[in-house]
């Protein structure tokens, strides 16, 4: 009688099927026919061929035999061409990249898809038609990602009518000949991302988010953005004039925002759980308008701010349980060390630091132990980059160096990218090799890792050697 063990239960099987790469699926369904029935839906899933290559494995016999378990399928420049009359009842999430002639017909195959994404190449164009048809077929789409695609004005009308169903629009270098119609309110729409639409001006643009009430998530992204004063302005007055009062989460990407404008939009934010405005100033009124978010705050993005933020950050560290993603600029080391326990050492995955040693040698080695041991219990990080973002000449920061403490840092098995651009290292292959051993998820190292070039070269010798991008 054998034993019983979790993995023999199917529901059991079945959940660790979503945690697993496609690899190991493919290892699993091998094992035996009862792990093949487990894990042969998690492996159909998605599909997304990205090479002629990969054309055997899309042969019409096997994509008709498992076209039910398909949850997700990309397009992706000719190689699905062969298999465009192939219906897949149960997709949820088309994209189609670089193939104007598979988008008329795989789209009208699929009434039933709630997700599609569309992107084209500079030479190519949406195929006639192509939101006649989408608006007429495709009443469940509730998000909706274009990339390089151009709405024609004779278009405008029926594109119009599909964002009116969306709850999700992503727009990225795109060109839209027309705004939405006076009479087009956008009353489902919860997530709008703008980034660099050459179509809309930015009073379209603005107007086109203002009839948004219902908006959770506001990104937008664009290149003149930091030299329309004017924009920030309107932005803020709509903001404060209660247009969206369900906004939770903000990305200004490029704006200028002054640090009043931000503190007047963020206290009218409903909850606010990700603040992105690398390049604005973030300062001491943004700062008191935020702290009633601590409790809830996710993401703060806040490194290319032209107010020095350092000196709020040992406060954010010990104030948001939360806090999965924070990346500022420059922090005294002593600072931290000094500062309360870090209240989101078990949630932090993402920060980026540069933590400024004190002038004298003698406390180097103090405040150099004290940030590791700080670092060291945040064990589900997975992207820790500590470089300058200053140019000029190397500065002295953290010490990757096993003699300076690094085997403090061992207990960050998660990690998979290590940054320090302009710091100044003297590593040797001891610690790569003390990095590669302990670091098993580590895929990419950024940085100089000795003045000496020959032994830099070595030392990215040893990385690739390991599978590990530098």
């Amino acid at each position: 009688m054998s034993t019983l063990t979790p993995l023999n239960l199917p529901e059991i099987r079945s959940l660790l099927a979503t945690y697993l790469r496609r690899g190991d699926l493919a290892r699993c369904i091998r094992v035996c026919m009862a792990w093949h029935a487990s894990f042969l839906p998690a492996l159909w899933s998605t599909l997304y061929p990205k090479s002629m290559s990969e054309q055997p494995y899309l042969s019409r016999a096997v994509l008709l035999r498992h076209r039910h378990y398909v949850r997700h399928l990309a397009c992706n420049r000719g190689v699905f061409r062969y298999h465009a009359d192939t219906q897949f009842p149960n997709l949820q999430t088309l994209l189609i990249f670089g193939d104007q002639l598979l988008s008329t017909t795989v789209v009208a195959l699929h009434p039933h898809i709630s997700s599609l994404k569309l992107g084209v190449t500079a030479s190519q164009c949406v195929p006639p038609l192509f939101w006649r048809v989408a608006t007429a077929t495709l009443h469940n789409l509730v998000e909706l990602g274009l990339v390089g695609v151009q709405v024609a004005k004779v278009d405008c009308a029926d594109f119009w009518k599909i964002c009116a169903r969306l709850k999700t629009l992503i727009l990225q270098k795109t060109t839209i000949a027309e705004g939405p119609p006076a009479a087009v309110i956008l009353l489902k729409l919860q997530d709008i991302q703008i980034s660099t639409e050459y179509g809309l001006s930015h009073d379209r643009q603005l107007d086109l988010m203002a009839r948004a009430p219902q908006l959770i998530h506001l990104c937008w992204h664009c290149p003149t953005l930091s030299i329309c004063i004017a924009i920030t302005d309107q932005l803020t007055q709509y903001s404060t004039r209660g247009t969206w009062p369900h906004l939770q989460r903000l990305d200004l990407g490029r704006s200028m925002a002054s640090d009043t404008q931000l503190s007047l939009i963020v206290s009218k934010m409903y909850c606010v759980t990700e603040l992105s405005v690398m390049t604005a100033r973030f300062g001491l009124f943004c700062l008191a308008a935020l702290r009633p978010h601590f409790p809830w705050l996710n993401i703060l993005h806040i490194s290319k701010s032209l107010h020095s933020t350092g000196e709020f950050i040992p406060e954010i560290l010990a104030s948001c349980p939360h806090l999965e993603s924070l990346k500022a600029d420059t922090v005294l080391a002593l600072e931290i060390i000094k500062g309360r326990r870090w209240v989101c050492q078990r949630s932090l995955k993402v920060l980026s630091l540069f933590f400024q040693m004190a002038l004298k040698q003698s406390a180097a080695p103090y405040e150099q132990q004290g940030v590791f041991e700080r670092l060291s219990e945040c064990i589900n990080l997975r992207q820790l980059n500590v470089s300058c973002q200053i140019g000029g000449p190397l500065r002295r920061s953290l010490d990757f160096r096993l003699k300076k403490g690094l085997a403090k840092l061992g207990r960050l098995k998660q990690l998979e990218v290590v940054g320090f651009s302009n710091t100044l290292q003297e590593m040797d292959s001891e610690d790569v090799a003390w990095m590669i051993k302990n670091w098993v998820n580590v895929n990419f190292v950024r940085g100089t890792f000795n003045e000496d070039f020959g032994k830099t070269l070595d030392m990215q010798a040893m990385f690739h050697a390991a599978g590990i991008k530098t």
